[in-house]
Formats: C-alpha cells, structure tokens, sequence
C-alpha cells in the first residue's frame, strides 16, 4: 500500500483514494476527455460561423455602399439587410428600365 500512496503522492491526488476508486474514476475521465473534445468541436464551429457572417456584413456593407452612396444605412443593423435587399431590387427594376423591352 506504501507503493501506492507514493504513487498518489508524486501526481497531487488525493491521499485518502483506494485503487478501487480509480476504477470509478477512469470511465468518467474518458467521459470529460470527450465531452471536452465535441465543446471544442462547437467552439471551432462557432468561430468559423462568426468569421463567416462578419465576412457576408462586410460585403453586404460594400454593396450598400455601391448601391446606396454615403452609408446611411448601419451594416450590423438586421434592418439594413432588408433596405440593401429593397435597394437590390430597384437597382435590378432600373437596369431593366435601361435595357428596354
């Protein structure tokens, strides 16, 4: 037993842990390892998703510059997706004007 309390001793655990403890123990450390795993899964997934949108505001934010000279509207309101889609749509209704029948 002397064996395994120095066992304990070098790695920080618990003194008062029995070897029959460790049993209990491993399945839930595999656990933690992979349930540590899918959140840093998610985490890399959220990243990209976030790197993503900004990359479509920025150039939803560019084409409403083109469209709608000045900026008035604010790229990281929802509500400027919906004028820059509105102003999409005069500019696709003007060419078409342009172009005649």
């Amino acid at each position: 037993m002397g064996e395994w309390r120095g066992w304990l001793r070098e790695r920080n655990f618990d003194q008062s842990l029995a070897p029959r403890d460790m049993e209990a123990l491993v399945p839930r450390i595999l656990q933690l390892r992979s349930e540590k795993a899918a959140l840093e899964s998610r985490r890399a997934e959220m990243n990209e998703l976030g790197e993503y949108i900004a990359s479509v505001t920025d150039r939803i934010s560019r084409l409403s510059e083109i469209f709608s000279p000045g900026g008035e509207e604010d790229p990281s309101d929802p509500e400027s997706i919906r004028a820059l889609a509105a102003t999409l749509r005069q500019a696709a209704s003007r060419k078409r004007e342009a172009e005649g029948p």
